[in-house]
């Protein structure tokens, strides 16, 4: 396995201070994924409501007292904290003209994944994935479950059924997966669509104050079922 986490560091002839993502790789499996999240924020075009990428170093197990393989990101400072923050300052009464501001942000940033050549699947949207940048635009981060694979599932085996719903059950989030993601054994294609209903999920989290699959229940994803609160009163 793997697991990261990120500090702060800075640039000793400027000044300037970045998010410095490191990924303790334990195994290399761990280490292709950390890999694989390099290789994306390499290949993606500059863009406000994307994280800023600006390099990476692997420091092999010994060097400079590490025990284990380890990767490092160097990321754009994002200090005006996660959605979860944002949500919680609104006490769950997020006003609609800055939930509008998020959301548009939100799908600039989901349009420029989808509009690369092949397009780009980030399948792990959620609150903790989203990030106030100091420029006071909304940024999408976390680029470790990303995919380019649209999948065809009319016709897969059993076995490679079982293998998809594996993968998927280690870079997704149960209770934003779509239908196609919750049961692979439906057979519906897996594209695009996928981030599309996480966005859906986020809105609804911030309109409603509650997420639409709070239970994070199979049955009721499958189904699309779900019931609406109503709606908090902005604080006046």
């Amino acid at each position: 396995g793997g697991f990261a986490f990120v500090v702060q560091a800075r640039d000793l002839d400027s000044g300037e201070i970045f998010a410095l993502k490191k990924i303790i790789c334990q195994d290399a499996d761990s280490l292709r994924v950390a890999k694989r999240e390099v290789s994306v924020l390499e290949g993606l075009p500059s863009h406000k409501n994307i994280v800023g990428y600006f390099g990476h170093a692997i420091v092999e197990k010994g060097q400079f007292g590490c025990e284990n393989r380890t990767v490092l990101i160097l990321l754009e400072l994002c200090s005006g904290g996660t959605l979860v923050d944002f949500f919680d300052s609104f006490s769950g009464a997020v006003p609609e003209e800055e939930l509008m501001r998020a959301m548009t942000d939100m799908a600039e940033a989901v349009f420029c994944l989808h509009s690369h050549s092949p397009p780009l699947l980030h399948r792990d949207l959620k609150l903790e994935n989203v990030l106030k940048g100091d420029d006071g635009f909304w940024k999408i981060i976390d680029f470790g479950s990303w995919s380019d694979k649209h999948i065809d599932l009319s016709s897969v085996g059993v076995k490679e059924l079982a293998l998809v719903a594996e993968e998927v059950g280690r870079h997704t989030t149960m209770m934003y997966r779509p239908p196609e993601l919750v049961d692979v054994y439906l057979r519906y294609p897996i594209t695009c669509q996928v981030d599309i209903w996480m966005l859906g999920c986020i809105l609804v989290t911030l309109l409603y104050g509650r997420h639409p699959f709070q239970e994070a229940s199979a049955l009721a994803i499958r189904e699309a079922r779900y019931t609406l609160p109503p709606r908090k009163l902005e604080p006046s």
